[in-house]
């Protein structure tokens, strides 16, 4: 297995009444949601005014598209645990994502 870096970039949209003190607690959430389901080292950068997040990890793979669809996959059921996207919830959705493997440094 080879490491691989990976980014995913979102934008959310949330609540008309949401503060960013709600997305700041939002972000953390899926961050230790993340860390209970994969023991990646998840990085976040965020810009809560426009409520963007880079999600940030290592992870080992066969290959490139291995290791990201089981990032995705654990990723996706943080920020559901987390409560985007759960009906009758207040929640973030998101509206844009990219995503990329990124090169080392």
């Amino acid at each position: 297995m080879t490491d691989y870096m990976i980014s995913v970039s979102t934008v959310f949209v949330g609540p008309a009444d949401a503060t960013d003190d709600d997305f700041e607690h939002f972000i953390d959430a899926a961050v230790t949601e993340f860390g209970t389901i994969n023991d990646g080292d998840l990085s976040v950068s965020a810009s809560l005014a426009k409520r963007t997040v880079d999600f940030s990890v290592i992870l080992p793979g066969a290959d490139p598209d291995d290791a990201l669809a089981r990032y995705l996959v654990d990723l996706r059921t943080a920020l559901h645990a987390a409560g985007c996207s759960t009906p009758e919830w207040p929640s973030f959705a998101v509206r844009d994502q990219t995503v990329r493997e990124l090169e080392a440094a």
